[in-house]
Formats: C-alpha cells, structure tokens, sequence
C-alpha cells in the first residue's frame, strides 16, 4: 500500500498526468515506423500517438542530445509518457534521472517509487535499483527487509547481480 501511494504522489508530485489509452493502430505503427535513430521529430510523433517505443527513443534522443539539445529535463518527460503508457522501461528512465538529478533535481522519493512501480511490473533493472536504494539508504531511510524483497525479485526476474546481494547486508 505505501509503494503505491508513494507512486500516486510521486505521479501527482512530478506533474504527469494519465495518458488516454487507445490511439488507433495504424497511426501508432505509421509514426513508430518513422521513429529511428537521430529522428527526434518522428518518435515526439510516435509518442503524442501512443506508442511507448516513441517515447523511450525521444526521452533518450533528449537526453544525450541527438537531433535537439540534450535536456534531461525533456528526456525525462518523454520517459514520464512511457511510463504513464504502461511502459516499465519508461518508468525506469525516468527513475534514474530523477535518482541522480539529470532531470534538473534530484527527487530520491519518487525514484524509488518509480522504480518499485517498474518492479511490480516485472523489470529486474528496476527491482535491482529499489534493492540498491533501501539497501544502501540513498536518499531515503535503510530498509534491508524491502531491499532483500527487491533483489529477489530481480533475482527471479534473471538479474544476476541481484542474486548475491539477496543475503548481503
């Protein structure tokens, strides 16, 4: 219950607002199809269509600065989008920028609950990361029973790093 309100504040806190699920198909295959490397302009299409791919590939077209300026900031909007997609991979993204301020500051609480979002949904990155925070008390209070329960699931999840940090304190 507490991962999921810290996600509800971190979504309301972070200014991401819910997506509307549903762009039709055809124009979210036609704007992904366009959406490559260095085509900053075809994944921001993609993206305001609905296709998560869009919305990673913009964030990180943003974020190192292929095609526009390289802006965390924006880079971490366009995973913010992915992630409100359902995307946990966008989820992640945007954990980390916020975890190590990239997005403009650094934002420990809605990293974490980011990154547990990301977990539940099956990411070991993600589950690897939340271990390493409440292991490692980065930014938020030490936790080893929630960071234990986090490099397991990583662990399940193939994460093989995680599997020796299971028992370790």
């Amino acid at each position: 219950m507490r991962s999921v309100l810290a996600l509800v504040l971190c979504v309301v806190g972070c200014g991401s607002t819910p997506q509307p699920a549903g762009a039709r198909a055809d124009v979210v295959a036609a704007a992904h199809a366009g959406c490559r490397e260095g085509n900053v302009e075809a994944c921001e299409v993609a993206c305001a269509n609905g296709n998560t791919h869009g919305c990673n590939e913009a964030g990180r077209l943003h974020e190192i600065g292929i095609g526009v300026p390289a802006s965390g900031v924006a880079a971490n909007a366009f995973y913010r989008k992915a992630c409100d997609l359902g995307d946990a991979a966008g989820c992640y993204n945007a954990a980390y920028l916020l975890q190590f301020g990239v997005a403009g500051r650094r934002d420990a609480g809605c990293a974490l609950a980011l990154y547990q979002h990301a977990c539940d949904a099956g990411h070991a990155k993600s589950c690897m990361s939340a271990g390493e925070m409440y292991s490692d008390g980065l930014d938020i209070p030490q936790n080893p029973a929630a960071a234990r329960a986090a490099f397991r699931k990583a662990c399940d999840a193939g994460h093989t790093a995680a599997c020796a940090r299971i028992t370790a304190p």
